[in-house]
C-alpha cells in the first residue's frame, strides 16, 4: 500500500510541474500585442496625441489658409481610421465590453474632427442663380445686332465652324449649294447680312446663328434645324425638327414634322408651308402641318408670336404644352412614306428655283407656290 501511495503522490507532482512548465513557456512565447494592458495603454497614447494635436488647432492652422487646413484635417482623420483599424485587430484578445467602449471612444473622436473642419472649412451653400436682366441706355434698348457684335466667338467653336460646310461672314451675295454637297452633310450658316442662301439637297442638320435681313431657301432637312439671335429674316424649309431662340422680326414657312420650339423671340410669323403636292389622302393624314411649343415662361411673349389666319385654320396651328387633342390622334409616317416625300420635294423644290419669277423675287414666288398648294389641298380635302 505504501509503495502505491508513493507513486500516486511522484505522478501528481510530475503533473503540476509539468503545467507550470507549458504556463511559462506559453507565457514567454506571448506577444505584446496580445497583452490586454499593452493594448489600452497604446490606445491611450494615439488618442491623447490626436487630441492635442486637434486642441493645437489654433496655432498649427494659419488664419485663411484653406489648403493647409484641409492637409491638417486629413491627417487627424488617417490617424483616427488607424485607430479604429487597431481596435479592430485587437478585438480577439479583449473583453466584448471593453471592445464596445473603445469602438465608441473612436467615433466620438472623428465626430469632433468632422466639427472642427466644418468651423474652418464651411461648406458652399447652394443657391439658384437670378438671371440678369437686359441693360438699357439712354438711347433705349440695344438691338440685335449690338448685342452679337458684343459677344466673340470662343476659340472651340471658331475651330467647329472652320470644320462644318456652310458659309460665315458675307454680305450682300446669293449663295447657293447644290445637292451633291449637302446631302446628308450638316450646315452651318453664321454672321450672314442681306444675303439670298438657296440649298439644293436635303442636308441632315442645319444650324443658323446671327443672321440679318437674310433668305434661307433650303430643301428638306431629315434632321433638325437650329436658329439662334437672327433678325429680319425669311426662312423657307421642311424639316422634321425646329428650334428658334432669340430671333426677332422674322417669317417662317414650315412644314415640321414633330414640335417645333420657339424661345425668346418676338415679331415672329409662322407659316404654313409646303413645297409639294401631295394626294388628298397624304393631305388628311398630314392635315396638323406645324405643331408650335412655345418654352418662353412669360405670359407676355405669346403675344408676339404672329399666326396669320390661313386656309388650314387652327387645325395647322397650335401653340400649347403638348396636351392638344390632335396631337395624340397624330399618325406616324413610316421610313419609306418619308423618304418618298423628301424624294418628291426635292424634285419640286428644283422646279420651282428654276421659274423666271423665282429669279425675279424668290420671297414671293416661294410665298406664291406655297399658297396655291395649300388652296388645293384644302379643296381636295373639301371635295373628298
Amino acid at each position: 500500500m505504501a509503495d502505491i501511495r508513493e507513486r500516486l503522490e511522484r505522478r501528481n507532482e510530475e503533473r503540476l510541474a509539468a503545467i507550470e512548465k507549458r504556463k511559462a513557456d506559453k507565457e514567454s512565447k506571448e506577444q505584446p500585442s496580445e497583452n490586454v494592458e499593452y493594448i489600452t495603454s497604446t490606445f491611450s497614447k494615439e488618442k491623447s496625441d490626436i487630441e492635442e494635436q486637434l486642441g493645437k488647432r489654433a496655432t498649427t492652422i494659419e488664419a485663411g489658409n484653406k489648403l493647409k487646413a484641409g492637409e491638417f484635417f486629413d491627417m487627424l482623420s488617417d490617424k483616427c481610421q488607424k485607430l479604429q483599424k487597431f481596435v479592430a485587430d485587437s478585438a480577439m484578445f479583449l473583453p466584448s465590453r471593453d471592445i464596445q467602449v473603445l469602438q465608441e471612444t473612436v467615433k466620438a473622436l472623428q465626430q469632433d474632427i468632422n466639427e472642427k473642419r466644418e468651423e474652418y472649412l464651411p461648406k458652399k451653400k447652394f443657391t439658384f442663380k437670378t438671371r440678369k436682366k437686359e441693360t438699357f441706355n439712354k438711347d433705349g434698348p440695344l438691338s440685335q445686332e449690338a448685342k452679337n457684335k458684343e459677344l466673340p466667338l470662343p476659340a472651340t467653336e471658331k475651330k467647329l465652324l472652320d470644320s462644318c460646310l456652310g458659309f460665315q461672314g458675307v454680305a450682300d451675295q446669293t449663295l447657293t449649294m447644290n445637292q451633291s454637297q449637302v446631302k446628308n452633310q450638316d450646315i452651318t450658316l453664321r454672321d450672314l447680312q442681306n444675303c439670298t442662301v438657296i440649298i439644293y439637297g436635303p442636308p441632315s442638320a442645319l444650324h443658323m446663328n446671327k443672321l440679318t435681313r437674310c433668305t434661307v431657301l433650303c430643301g428638306p432637312v431629315s434632321g433638325a434645324v437650329f436658329i439662334e439671335d437672327c433678325a429680319k429674316c425669311n426662312f423657307v424649309f421642311p424639316c422634321h425638327q425646329l428650334r428658334v431662340h432669340s430671333t426677332t422680326d422674322s417669317k417662317f414657312y414650315l412644314h415640321v414634322t414633330s414640335r417645333a420650339i420657339v424661345e425668346d423671340c418676338s415679331n415672329v410669323e409662322l407659316h404654313a408651308g409646303r413645297l409639294v403636292e401631295e394626294s388628298s389622302k397624304k393631305a388628311k393624314e398630314r392635315a396638323k402641318t406645324v405643331v408650335v411649343g412655345d418654352m418662353e415662361p412669360l405670359l407676355s411673349a405669346l403675344p408676339t408670336i404672329n399666326i396669320p389666319d390661313l386656309t388650314t385654320s387652327t387645325k395647322s396651328f397650335n401653340i400649347g404644352n403638348g396636351k392638344e387633342k390632335f396631337a395624340k390622334n397624330r399618325k406616324k409616317m413610316s421610313k419609306k412614306s418619308r423618304q418618298a416625300l423628301h424624294t418628291s420635294e426635292i424634285a419640286h423644290f428644283q422646279e420651282v428655283v428654276k421659274h423666271p419669277a423665282f429669279k425675279a423675287d424668290p420671297l414671293a414666288a416661294i410665298s406664291e407656290h406655297i399658297k396655291n398648294a395649300i388652296q388645293r389641298e384644302h379643296e381636295n380635302q373639301t371635295s373628298g
